[in-house]
């Protein structure tokens, strides 16, 4: 009897407005409690480029189109291993290296603590490797990146420091090396006063991984078969008619040469001999453009009009300029029907060329005496051989193709052009020129009329609005 008194009381309790009002409560909690549940777990889910939502100034997350290309090509697993001591992790790399994996299957990332596992570094004979550094691993080799590499510091002559990210072109760097199936070697000539590369573009090859050495033609009396590209730097003295005879050996079976020409009043007429084999030769002269608009500061700083060729067309698509200095034209002569000849960058029909006296000019006007353009400024030559091997040259008719106080000041598509050449003729298509992006916090400084308004905004507009909005509210109510 009790029992059937307090079961009564029970079910009464749930009949009255209060009980229902509390069960619909609950049942309501409970379903957004478990919907708030299915949202996190979708939230996580996410690939890092929706969770993760790039504000940086210099867009430190966002992948490039290189990047993009060379991932989600990988048909390797690739396992990317971190050094930090546990929670001690960069958040800048480690967002970063989130967006690689959401980009492939293959890429896998891992931390290993130092501290706990010293010995792990000595697997990849990295024993010098700091917390923070990493190791990029495939089933065909290793390669590892150090925190000095990824976080970059240059220093101004006032002594100021400024830091760049360098995560992304140092990681896609090392992806695209422990992946692929050869690595291109670079030999260039020494012995002929030839410039040397700049470290920009030196940085840019060794980004897409192509190992370079140098190579003495007289002591080596050969060029060795794993050349993938041979570079002739514009040499201020000739060749020896052995080192010519080498080198359009080299060429006529099958080989590929990358070549600036600088002008000199010397005679380099082996040099130009090999250039000649080719249906090639530079002017005496140097080439001005007349267009104001196509070129910088001054006539002899071309902005030169670029052909159509896989070489060329990263630039035109991102239609970033090249910019040619002190160049000379590159004229074609009789050549044999098997070389075809392509023109890669080339000046205006405004453009002239002249010649110096006593190495100096007199005016950079046009005179009478002068050429007329347009002129070819880079071409590419190209013969099939008898055993069916393709010979390839590209020439560059300046020095300065990749002067380092102009590709590390100016937006322009000179590295691009040398590595795009390269690429081309080792058929190495996923060439790296991913650029540091600068760390430096910029700070905004509001004019002082923005400052005014923003005082005059806050301090008195808005605090009057609320005042008179709140005595209307009040007005209304008491007439009620």
């Amino acid at each position: 009897m009790k029992w059937n008194k307090i079961k009564n009381y029970v079910s009464s309790l749930f009949k009255t407005n209060n009980s229902h009002h509390g069960s619909y409560s609950a049942v309501l909690s409970c379903i957004v409690i478990a919907l708030a549940v299915i949202v996190n777990m979708a939230a996580n889910a996410l690939p890092s480029t929706v969770k993760n939502i790039d504000i940086s100034g210099s867009q430190v997350y966002t992948l490039s189109d290189q990047t993009k290309k060379i991932v989600e090509g990988l048909e390797d697993d690739v396992t990317i291993y971190t050094l930090f001591e546990d929670n001690y992790t960069d958040d800048t790399l480690m967002q970063l290296l989130n967006r690689y994996k959401d980009l492939s299957d293959h890429i896998k990332v891992e931390n290993v603590d130092p501290v706990s596992n010293p010995t792990f570094a000595s697997n990849y004979d990295a024993e010098s490797l700091q917390s923070g550094s990493v190791i990029v691993e495939s089933s065909k080799r290793y390669k590892t990146i150090s925190s000095s590499e990824i976080y970059e510091t240059s220093y101004a002559s006032d002594y100021s420091t400024t830091q760049s990210f360098d995560g992304e072109g140092e990681i896609t760097s090392a992806i695209d090396y422990v992946t692929s199936s050869t690595l291109p070697v670079l030999y260039y000539t020494t012995g002929h006063d030839e410039t040397t590369l700049s470290d920009t573009a030196e940085t840019a090859l060794t980004k897409s991984n192509y190992d370079m050495k140098s190579l003495s033609l007289l002591t080596e009396g050969s060029i060795p078969d794993d050349c993938g590209v041979l570079m002739i730097l514009a040499p201020q003295s000739d060749f020896s008619s052995d080192e010519a005879d080498l080198v359009i050996q080299y060429l006529e079976n099958g080989g590929r040469a990358l070549i600036f020409t600088s002008y000199t009043e010397t005679k380099l007429t082996e040099f130009e001999r090999i250039l000649e084999n080719y249906g090639m030769k530079t002017s005496d002269g140097i080439v001005f453009e007349g267009d104001s608009s196509s070129y910088y500061q001054s006539p002899m700083y071309i902005f030169p009009q670029y052909g159509s060729h896989d070489i060329t067309s990263d630039a035109l698509s991102s239609d970033t300029p090249a910019l040619i200095i002190q160049a000379s034209a590159i004229g074609q002569t009789d050549v044999r029907s098997s070389v075809s000849l392509t023109p890669l960058l080339t000046t205006s029909d405004s453009s002239y060329e002249k010649v110096p006296e006593n190495g100096q000019f007199q005016t950079a006007e046009k005179e009478k005496n002068d050429t007329d353009g347009p002129f070819t400024l880079a071409m590419l030559a190209e013969e099939t051989t008898s055993d069916d091997q393709n010979t390839q040259l590209v020439v560059f008719s300046t020095p300065y193709l990749v002067e380092e106080s102009f590709v590390s000041r100016y937006n322009i598509s000179n590295v691009d052009l040398l590595v795009n050449s390269i690429g081309y003729m080792c058929e190495h298509e996923s060439s790296v020129t991913i650029e540091a992006k600068s760390m430096t916090t910029e700070t905004i400084t509001p004019s002082a009329a923005a400052v005014s308004f923003q005082a005059l905004f806050f301090v008195i507009l808005l605090p009057a609005v609320l005042l008179i909005t709140g005595i209307v509210i009040w007005v209304k109510r008491r007439k009620k």
